[in-house]
């Protein structure tokens, strides 16, 4: 999850276990495939003041599409919100 903008080449990424939060990785944008999906109760409690933890990431990613498509899951019509397929 890309958890900051440095400049207009690089990401900061972080997935809230082996990347915590505190230390989240650099990455080159190029190297990255985006997905057009938002965990709308991640940015919810962004928008309310609320902090953001490495169990909120961990949680958030595991509800993404992204996720779900990589391990073999189904991801149901609410998650899948955002993203242009409704597969």
């Amino acid at each position: 999850m890309v958890v900051d903008v440095i400049d207009d080449r690089f990401v900061a990424v972080a997935d809230g276990d082996a990347r915590p939060l505190r230390r989240p990785k650099k990455k080159n944008a190029k190297h990255l495939e985006a997905y057009p999906y938002v965990d709308h109760r991640l940015a919810a409690g962004l928008s309310n003041g609320g902090r953001v933890t490495d169990a909120d990431v961990r949680e958030a990613l595991a509800r993404s599409p992204a996720m779900g498509a990589a391990e073999g899951r189904e991801v149901d019509e609410e998650s899948a919100e955002g993203r242009g397929d409704r597969g």
